[in-house]
């Protein structure tokens, strides 16, 4: 029969191991009940960064009663990539008999947890999609043609908790006179009251096909052809906002990436309201009177002129994508260093869609039911007033086409 450890005990700071000050405390570790070799470390992480959504690196580690510490892998739950969002109580599932082999029934152990509030330095989140470990820094990605970072990795873009201007004024060029009289871009403030992160990129066919299908793709266009059903599932995924803690199909795409990434990340397909704010975003706290980006004669999502001068600078659109999409990353940056959130291809959103908005105002999740998906950004193929910021599209969910893609939010 196999054996039962010994012991795993509680250390706040591990014999060996230089540690800065650790962020985690009420730590404990139970083996379970029967013994099935794992072992379940729950914890709790208090942040010192002040913002909501605080960010977290974190490590895992071992000290056998006799060698040296080592860091735990075969994880689960929190901390599985090495980042953790939002503090307060954290379990971690540590699979000992996979990663210890037989020495696990032979010697007792000292389990420690060590994490670190990196909030402030964690601008950016990188995910490997050969690894499937997450780092963090203050610098954006390469845009290169080609780069890696558009194929090999998932780069996301912090968006901090606040208020901004959704919608548009009835002035705006390209404005549909026919959405005036039902609130399709109802003009008015929307606080979202928790950080979240936007995918820097539209998620491209190298990215999906490495999540989706193990392949080794190194194509950097922008994946086509996607309904929210594929994303989601047509089960668990198919319910929201019902399932408000994001719950998606396993075997779905966001189901996918969940399971590489031990499901201690909440992957998802933004909010409409969201994705709008991360569209006006300017990395400061002032989203009301700025928030476009690209030629001086587009601000706020206002084109100055009604022949929408300067959307090529930002947009691969009718005007000049030649009815194709293209790879991406290579129009203008946005104000803090998203690229192609106008044009190429349209990007569902979480939400049914309704045509009245008025009634959002803190963290919307939209009506609980409806025939229709959102979808934001237009297309390689519409005109200029179709890639306006406050534009808001709908398609059914099993919808397939060309122009229809997403990009990959990391949210609280």
């Amino acid at each position: 029969m196999k054996k039962a450890l010994y012991m795993f005990a509680l250390t706040a700071a591990l014999a060996g191991l230089a540690l800065a000050e650790n962020a985690v405390s009420d730590q404990t570790s139970v083996q379970r009940w029967p013994w099935d070799g794992k072992v379940d470390i729950d914890y709790t992480l208090t942040s010192t960064s002040g913002k909501t959504t605080p960010v977290f690196s974190v490590k895992f580690f071992c000290k056998p009663e006799s060698g040296e510490p080592f860091e735990l892998t075969n994880l689960e739950g929190e901390g599985f990539t090495g980042i953790i969002l939002g503090d307060g109580a954290k379990r971690t599932t540590w699979d000992a008999a996979a990663q210890l082999g037989t020495d696990v029934d032979s010697k007792n152990y000292q389990i420690g947890v060590y994490a670190e509030d990196v909030t402030d330095e964690a601008t950016y989140l990188t995910l490997n999609l050969s690894t499937y470990k997450m780092t963090y820094g203050t610098a954006g990605p390469s845009t290169a043609s080609g780069a890696s970072s558009k194929y090999a990795e998932l780069w996301f873009r912090r968006v901090e908790a606040g208020s901004f201007v959704m919608g548009s004024a009835s002035t705006e060029a390209g404005r549909n006179a026919a959405h005036e009289s039902n609130d399709y871009e109802y003009l008015h403030t929307v606080t979202i009251s928790k950080a979240f992160y936007v995918g820097v990129f539209e998620l491209t066919v190298g990215q999906y096909d490495r999540i989706n299908s193990n392949t080794s793709g190194t194509s950097c266009m922008p994946k086509g052809t996607l309904t929210y059903n594929a994303l989601r599932g047509t089960s668990y995924g198919a319910t929201w906002p019902n399932k408000t803690d994001h719950r998606v199909d396993s075997t779905s795409f966001f189901g996918k990436l969940r399971a590489k990434t031990g499901y201690g990340l909440t992957f998802d397909l933004p909010t409409d309201a969201q994705w709008e704010m991360a569209c006006r975003d300017k990395g400061t706290s002032d989203r009301t009177t700025d928030g476009f980006w690209g030629s001086s004669r587009w601000n706020n999502g206002v084109v100055f002129d009604s022949n929408f001068s300067g959307a090529g600078d930002v947009a691969w659109y009718k005007g000049n994508a030649n009815g194709a999409s293209h790879e991406v990353g290579l129009k203008g940056a946005s104000s803090i260093g998203t690229y192609d959130m106008h044009g190429n291809l349209v990007e569902w959103c979480l939400d049914w869609f309704t045509e009245n908005v008025s009634s959002y105002t803190t963290d919307p999740v939209g009506p609980t039911s409806s025939s229709f998906r959102v979808l934001h950004s237009g297309n390689y193929g519409g005109e200029g007033g179709n890639i306006r910021t406050a534009n808001r599209m709908r398609f059914a969910p099993t919808m397939e086409h060309g122009v229809i893609g997403c990009r990959v939010f990391l949210l609280p």
